[in-house]
């Protein structure tokens, strides 16, 4: 039997390139995957410092706060909501995700007026969304998945603390 180099030497090319290139693909995952690591945790440890800066040095809050009453003025004039019934009644109107509705009226209490720093029940619904930016966002996942595109579970915001921390040290 005849040995053919040339056989031999493509199929070892072949052999070669495949493992080549399997891992250099393997690497490609592995620097990705470390990379998306890396900018998570980056993201997590400069979070509190942009959300900071942008509540004390801009009039992005306020501005937030504004839309966010102007988004529900309608809901809230229909009850008469310094009655804890009616606040409940009134979440039940917006058009926004149970799971937000919900997050809304399970965290309704003094001790989360407090946090906020608010009094009344419509200070205390733009407070809430505004100062809880995670919530919106299960709001938008909530949505997304009623609509089929997925979602996440709902979790109360780590941000409360934080603005319980600026709001008490601003007094």
């Amino acid at each position: 039997m005849e040995i053919n180099y040339l056989f031999i030497a493509i199929v070892a090319l072949i052999v070669y390139m495949t493992v080549r290139g399997y891992r250099k693909g393997f690497l490609r995952i592995v620097v990705s995957f470390i990379g998306m690591v890396a900018i998570i945790i980056l993201a997590k440890k400069v979070a509190p410092f942009v959300t900071d800066y942008l509540y004390n040095n801009t009039g992005a809050y306020e501005k937030i706060v504004l839309g966010i009453e102007e988004m529900f003025r309608e809901a809230n004039e229909q009850y008469d909501n310094s009655i804890p019934e009616n606040q409940i009644k009134t979440i039940d109107s917006y058009n926004v995700p149970d799971s937000l509705k919900n997050s809304l009226i399970v965290n309704n209490t003094t001790q989360m007026y407090k946090t906020l720093v608010v009094d009344l029940f419509e200070d205390y619904v733009s407070a809430y969304l505004s100062e809880c930016p995670d919530n919106l966002s299960v709001g938008a996942g909530d949505w997304l998945q009623q609509r089929g595109a997925g979602g996440i579970e709902p979790e109360l915001s780590r941000a409360w603390g934080t603005a319980a921390q600026r709001q008490s040290g601003a007094d």
